[in-house]
This record gives structure tokens, C-alpha cells and sequence, in this order.
């Protein structure tokens, strides 16, 4: 892996001191202006490291004499949650673990030895540097954590050279981490056996279909290779075909114009209704996370809200997962094809994904059916959508005003919704299959129970970080590419 990079991140304990890692969001983009925006596969890969706590678990486990264990189930967790491959996710843990001064070795007796380093960490540098972000909270608190590392000064032994305290903690690291290669390793053949007898099945069905002639080019002529299971939510079928994208009425705000024809040339499907707190929570329970909170508006049938963009990137990955499908986002949030290359047409990924920008504002208007309204499937923002004036200030269950004409609820108003691109001006030129990878921002689409009516309309357009959280009007549903 990159040493660049390693040595960059020691370089910030150095300098702020060993609180900065509590910080993931600005630690990434410290590195991004050291690295100068090189090296992004490693530092994205230390970015979620430090946001599924590794900081906190390997000096809490260095306490409990457990950090092999804690390693190990880190880069587990690392590779499960953000489709990381072991080699980076071991990489990354390595770093963090270097950083604050817990270091492991390989000698002949494949033992764990971890030594603690007394970094003092630079209040005052740090508070200046970080005053502007909204950790700066949390760093205010920072006399008190100053000492997290004399627990362990108070129980070594031997003293280093320098003076600085060793403590030795006899571990089974890589031991450890072998057994779990070793399981994986003949998991990844017992999954390849299936796979390969998966494809020899298609490929008989698919020989058949052909030498009946009994193929049609209709929604239920996709499923022959895949059929959901329960987990899935409901989809509705979109037809490919081709439409105007943007302010067709001279109604809208700047961004969304000019009008440009967007050309489809495969079919999809799409979420009826938006992902819920009932379907996210079974995606929590089975990957360990935290459930976001529901502001104590009730859960269920409403819409999930508090994720940001990779949380439902990350939903959709496990989705496709479970499904046995490839998955369709890389680790920086690309999306792949279905051998795990990037690319750069939706039509390729065969996983579960965010509609793209386009995708949603075609279904939202009602695709080859549509009937030029100006909200999801009426004029009338009341019968279609949840909006400032007609809710209690939050959420409401999905489904419960009319669908638009393709059968597909709540694309007007309860929560906006995340979409795969990033933001970009409208151009005048037509195009095919668009998807936008490139940009700091993320599209937003459909505005909520927070925004007006106009907001709300089928071709207004908004943007935020992916990385924000804190929104309690924005959600997300999903879709497929269908073969």
C-alpha cells in the first residue's frame, strides 16, 4: 500500500494530536490537501476505518489486553460495510493503529507485540485549525482526553530508551487473522462452485427461451434469471423510451434548464415507495449498525430518514449482496458492472443501485406514460405529495396519497430523495443513459414535508454533501437495471 499516505496521517497525530482521529470527515480531508488529491482509494479506506470507531475500540481494547480480536473484526466489518478488499481494509487498521502508538510485529512466534507512545496531543493547533467544523464540539472537551493514555503508562514494565513506556501484550494477531482468510477462502470456493453451476442452469434456460421464440419484451421477461425475494421492496417496471428533462414550463429555477431529450435505451425498475424504516432496519440488524432515529415520529411504514448518501449506497450493496446479485458501488462510490469495473453507463451495473438523476425524473413523471403533469402524477400537489402545508411538520407513512401514472407513490413530496449522480448545470445537448460521476455533491430530487410546493415538482432539482447526515427530510429508494 501507499506509505505516502501513512506517513501523512502520522504527520496530523504529530501535529493535532491523537484526538484528531475522532474526527473521520476532517482527518479525510486534511490527507486529501497533504495528498493533493492523489491516493484516494487509501484514504477513503482510513476514512471509514475511523468512522466504524476504530480509534476508540483498538485503545479500549489495548486496555483489555483484546486487540487482536479487535483487529480481526475490524477489517471484517470494513470489508462487509464498505466493500473493501482485505488487503486495504487490513492496510487501513495497520495505519490506525500505527498512528496512535499501537504497533504489531511479525516474529517467528507469530506473537502480538503493542507499544503505546505518549503523544501529546497540540491543543491549541488543533482548535484553530478545526474551529470551523462541527467537531470543534467535541475537541472543546479535549483536557479530558488528554490523558487516555496513562491508564497504560500505569501498568508497563520496562521502560524505553527515551523514557517513554512499553507495554507487551501477547496476542495471537495473526493467528487470528489466518483462520479468518482460511474460512473465507473456502467460503469463496463453495460460493464459486455455486456460481459456475448457476450459470450453467442460465445458460440451459436461456437456450430454451431462444428455441421457443416464448421471450417478450415486457417486465416479467427479465425475471428468468433472478427472482426477488421477500427482502426486496416492491418495484414498478419502467420501459425504456426517451423524454424532455428539466423545466418544460418555464416555472423553474435556473438549474433546471436548459431542457435537454434523454434518450433510455433499457428498461428498469424502481422502488414503488421509498425505503422505509422497517426495510433499512433489517439492513442495521444484520450488519450490526446503529438505526438512525425517527425523531420520535414513529418507524415502520415511514420513510427512513437521517442517512446520508453512502449509508444508502451502502443499503444497496447489501441488498444486492443478499440478493446474490453483484454489487453496483465500488468503495469510493463509483458504480461498477456486474465483473467489478467501473463504468460509466447505469445500463452495465446489474446490482442494486440509487436511481440516477435522469432515471428518477422519467419515473417521477410517469415514463412512456406520462401525462406532463407538473407534480408526480397530478397538478394538484395535494393528491399526490406531503408538503409544508399539509403535514404536522414530519414525515408520514408511505403510500398513502394517489401513485403517479406508473404506479410508483411519493416521488412529490414526505422525504426528498438521494439519487446516484453527482450535481452538475444541465447542458443543451441530448444524450443517452447519462450519469454524472464527477462532483463534491450529490442530487437531491423530490423535495419533502419541509419544502414548498414548488420543490416538490417533477423537475426541481437540489444537491448536498454525501456525506450529511443530520438531514430529517431526506431518504432515498431504489433501483435495477433489467436484463
Amino acid at each position: 500500500m501507499v506509505q505516502e499516505v501513512r506517513d501523512k496521517l502520522l504527520k496530523l497525530v504529530e501535529t493535532y494530536g491523537c484526538n484528531v482521529l475522532d474526527y473521520p470527515i476532517r482527518v479525510r480531508n486534511l490527507l486529501n490537501d497533504l495528498c493533493k488529491s492523489r491516493f484516494k482509494k487509501e484514504i477513503y479506506a482510513i476514512f471509514v476505518t475511523l468512522k466504524a470507531g476504530a480509534n476508540t475500540k483498538l485503545v479500549d481494547s489495548a486496555k483489555s489486553s483484546s486487540v487482536s480480536t479487535t483487529i480481526a473484526g475490524l477489517i471484517e466489518r470494513i470489508q462487509n460495510d464498505y466493500a473493501i478488499e482485505e488487503s486495504l481494509s487490513s492496510w487501513s487498521v495497520e495505519s490506525i493503529c500505527e498512528s496512535i502508538g499501537i504497533s504489531y510485529q511479525k516474529d517467528s512466534s507469530a506473537s502480538f507485540t503493542s507499544i503505546i507512545n505518549d503523544i501529546a496531543p497540540q491543543t491549541s493547533t488543533a482548535e484553530a485549525v478545526l474551529e470551523n467544523e462541527s467537531e470543534t464540539t467535541e475537541i472543546q472537551n479535549r483536557e479530558t482526553k488528554e490523558n487516555e493514555f496513562d491508564i497504560f503508562q500505569e501498568t508497563s514494565e520496562t521502560p524505553s530508551r527515551n523514557g517513554e513506556l512499553r507495554i507487551d501484550f501477547k496476542q495471537t494477531a495473526v493467528n487470528s487473522l489466518s483462520k479468518v482468510r482460511n474460512k473465507r477462502r473456502y467460503l469463496g470456493l463453495a460460493i464459486l462452485f455455486l456460481i459456475v453451476a448457476g450459470l450453467i442452469l442460465m445458460a440451459i434456460l436461456v437456450s430454451s427461451f431462444e428455441g421457443n421464440n416464448t421471450m417478450q419484451n415486457s417486465p416479467s421477461s427479465f425475471q428468468y434469471s433472478y427472482i426477488a425475494s421477500a427482502l426486496v421492496p416492491k418495484m414498478v417496471f419502467v420501459k425504456e423510451g426517451s423524454f424532455v428533462m428539466g423545466d418544460s414550463m418555464s416555472a423553474g429555477s435556473d438549474n433546471e434548464s436548459p431542457g435537454h431529450r434523454v434518450t433510455f435505451t433499457y428498461d428498469y425498475e424502481i422502488g414503488e415507495q421509498e425505503i422505509t424504516f422497517e426495510d433499512y432496519g433489517k439492513f442495521c440488524l444484520d450488519r450490526e449498525r446503529k438505526e438512525p432515529s425517527d425523531q420520535f415520529w414513529g418507524r415502520g411504514d415511514r420513510p427512513v430518514i437521517y442517512v446520508n448518501w453512502f449509508d444508502a449506497i451502502a443499503y444497496c450493496n447489501w441488498l444486492s449482496e443478499k440478493e446474490g446479485l453483484p454489487k453496483s458501488y465500488d468503495l469510493s462510490g463509483a458504480l461498477i458492472d456486474e465483473n467489478g469495473r467501473s463504468t460509466l453507463n447505469p445500463s452495465e451495473v446489474a446490482g442494486y443501485r440509487l436511481p440516477t438523476e435522469a432515471e428518477w425524473e422519467y419515473s417521477a413523471r410517469g415514463g412512456n406514460k406520462s401525462k406532463s403533469f407538473v407534480y408526480s402524477g397530478s397538478d394538484s400537489i395535494e393528491s399526490v405529495g406531503w408538503y409544508d402545508l399539509n403535514t404536522e411538520w414530519r414525515t408520514e407513512e408511505t403510500g398513502r396519497k394517489l401513485a403517479n401514472e406508473l404506479g410508483i407513490y411519493d416521488m412529490s413530496g414526505n422525504v426528498a430523495e438521494w439519487c446516484t449522480d453527482g450535481y452538475a448545470e444541465y447542458l443543451s445537448s441530448s444524450l443517452i443513459n447519462p450519469y454524472v460521476a464527477d462532483g463534491s455533491m450529490r442530487v437531491i430530487r423530490g423535495g419533502s414535508w419541509y419544502n414548498s410546493a414548488d420543490s416538490c415538482r417533477v423537475s426541481s432539482r437540489s444537491y448536498n454533501s454525501p456525506e450529511t447526515t443530520f438531514l430529517s427530510y431526506v431518504g432515498f429508494r431504489i433501483c435495477r437495471t433489467l436484463f
